[in-house]
């Protein structure tokens, strides 16, 4: 199983709840979660599609050839969408792009 950085408090919040119901208290809230795992903001994922629309929608949505679908793309962790895209086999494509491009269209791919 996949864990990403939601699942470890969602978990240790679940183990709280059972834990206090067995012997009778009630649970204390759940930590507040850092502001990086909220939402998006709506720039960077406007920013994202329009960004995904001139590079990459060409040959991601639809897919052609090996190209996986950008259905399939949401469901990559962010940072493995930004290392193909500065490393990886998307580095041409991705060319001339600035840092703030590269996180924009992950973010618009996987909103988060």
């Amino acid at each position: 199983m996949k864990f990403d950085r939601l699942m470890i408090p969602t978990i240790a919040f679940a183990a709280a709840v059972f834990a206090s119901a067995a012997i009778g208290q009630t649970p204390s809230p759940a930590p507040a979660l850092p502001q990086t795992e909220s939402t998006p903001p709506a720039g960077a994922v406007a920013r994202g599609q329009a960004l995904f629309a001139l590079r990459c929608q060409a040959c991601h949505d639809p897919a052609v050839e090996d190209a996986p679908a950008k259905s399939d793309l949401a469901t990559f962790a962010p940072g493995f969408i930004v290392d193909t895209l500065k490393n990886g086999d998307m580095r041409p494509r991705a060319q001339g792009l600035s840092d703030d491009d590269i996180d924009a269209i992950a973010t618009y791919l996987t909103a988060r």
